[in-house]
């Protein structure tokens, strides 16, 4: 891969995650969860907890993100990106979100997160995702 061809890709998914930022932030789920591979090999691990499978991650989206009322903000600034392949990639960073929940609740939770997309039929999509976080009310 030439070094274009590197600095393109990145070009590319800092796009994606600027795109997932405005669907995050305008609370559009369908679109957000596009941008998964929702097939029986998508895996979460999440503070620690595994989770394998398209059809049980999209379920537990639906339910984080259905006590969701209004994100304030989300900021994750220093993305980094790891080029392995045309069809793999790695991201990681930090992240900060202030969101407004169904019981009009506060909660501002910082953590850090990694992402292993992949090139799905001239697409990329997450296939794997792990994070931890820290809530505070």
């Amino acid at each position: 891969m030439t070094p274009e061809e590197k600095a393109e890709i990145e070009t590319t998914i800092t796009e994606l995650f600027d795109s997932i930022t405005q669907d995050l932030l305008s609370l559009n789920y369908e679109r957000l969860f596009s941008y998964y591979n929702f097939d029986e090999n998508l895996s979460f691990i999440i503070d620690g907890v595994i989770t394998v499978g398209g059809d049980t991650i999209r379920k537990m989206f639906d339910t984080n993100t259905g006590y969701i009322k209004e994100f304030i903000t989300y900021e994750a600034d220093d993305l980094k990106i790891i080029v392995f392949d045309r069809d793999l990639v790695l991201t990681m960073g930090p992240f900060e979100e202030t969101y407004i929940t169904t019981s009009d609740d506060t909660m501002h939770v910082k953590g850090t997160t990694s992402y292993l997309l992949q090139l799905v039929e001239d697409s990329w999509k997450i296939t794997h995702g792990t994070g931890v976080h820290k809530i505070d009310k």
